[in-house]
């Protein structure tokens, strides 16, 4: 990943399986539109921003989204953007996948940010469209995690494969439910807090005492409500994790 050491002003973008979040470090400006806006190239809120120095981002797929990115940035600031990865050494941490280039740089990004903001063993729960739960030790090793389906892609597989049923409710659904919308709903509800619980259980295990929890991504404010354990929610840990390589490297 190629670092400008000269960068001062530097546009963050998080683009993740259906939405784009970005946001200008040493500015005042942020923002977030559905992934459909990078069909034009950028969202248009882009065309508006000051050219800024450096172009940092995290993008989850390849191909297409990233040249049309990449090709935006050079024709309308002559910026060629840098694009993290999972794999370049970051002081303090240790990526112990078995491919390290497979993980998700989302989530390597969220644990850097995590590990930027305290010490000490952490489980990192990023609630997107995925929900993707990691472990990072003491050492700051990345210790393996664990992904399960998202709020919306429960619902939208309910809806694909049972039509005849009724949509998930939107509002908090009573034990037990009385009627079919609150019981998918409680359904969710549950699969994706016993899936917390029991990762939760797992790393204590492991690491030998209670991980800190932090919640990160659209949905972390719905778990947090729901999970009874002790946590804390974050905006965007991924853009957070991108400003905290800008400073390592800056």
């Amino acid at each position: 990943m190629s670092m400008n050491r000269s960068a001062r002003r530097a546009l963050l973008v998080d683009v993740g399986n259906s939405r784009v979040k970005w946001r200008v470090a040493g500015g005042d400006a942020e923002g977030v539109c559905p992934i459909d806006a990078l069909s034009k190239g950028a969202p248009l809120a882009w065309h508006s921003l000051p050219e800024p120095d450096w172009v940092m981002i995290s993008l989850v797929s390849t191909g297409d989204l990233r040249e049309g990115l990449r090709r935006w940035c050079v024709d309308h600031w002559g910026k060629e953007p840098s694009f993290a990865d999972s794999v370049t050494p970051v002081p303090g941490l240790r990526n112990a996948y078995a491919d390290p280039g497979q993980l998700g740089v989302d989530r390597w990004l969220a644990l850097v940010a995590a590990r930027r903001l305290a010490e000490g063993p952490v489980v990192v729960v990023d609630c997107g469209t995925a929900i993707t739960m990691d472990l990072l030790d003491e050492d700051g090793v990345f210790r393996g995690g664990m992904i399960v389906p998202g709020r919306s892609v429960f619902e939208s597989a309910f809806r694909t494969r049972v039509p005849y049923l009724a949509a998930a409710a939107a509002r908090a659904p009573a034990f037990p439910a009385d009627n079919t919308a609150d019981a998918i709903a409680l359904g969710i509800q549950t699969a994706v807090v016993a899936s917390l619980d029991r990762f939760v259980d797992n790393a204590r295990a492991l690491v030998g005492c209670a991980p800190a929890v932090r919640l990160t991504g659209g949905d972390g404010p719905w778990l947090d409500a729901l999970w009874n354990g002790e946590s804390t929610v974050h905006e965007n840990l991924v853009l957070d994790g991108l400003s905290s390589l800008m400073e390592l490297y800056d």
